[in-house]
């Protein structure tokens, strides 16, 4: 069974096993509302079937709301070293 990280931190969490407070979101502006409602910083993660995200820029931790706009938005429009990113958690 293939889980991206969101859906399987969901499980735990159902599951009683503490979890990060975090919001998955699908546009750059609700990136925004998420790292505004989580307190900054926050870990702004692309969420992608395939290990090494760290590696490839795909997690990084922001200390504003505009930088976690700016990252996600060049995650949603250029994805992560040729893979499409849809969603992203905001942790």
């Amino acid at each position: 069974m293939k889980l991206m990280e969101y859906e399987g931190k969901q499980l735990f969490f159902e599951a009683g096993i503490p979890v990060p407070r975090g919001l998955t979101v699908s546009d750059s502006g609700a990136v925004g509302d998420a790292a505004g409602e989580i307190g900054l910083p926050v870990v702004v993660k692309a969420q992608v079937l395939s290990g090494g995200r760290g590696k490839r820029g795909g997690i990084k931790v922001v200390n504003s709301i505009g930088e976690a706009q700016e990252i996600a938005s060049a995650l949603f429009n250029d994805g992560l070293t040729g893979e499409p990113v849809s969603k992203v958690l905001v942790e």
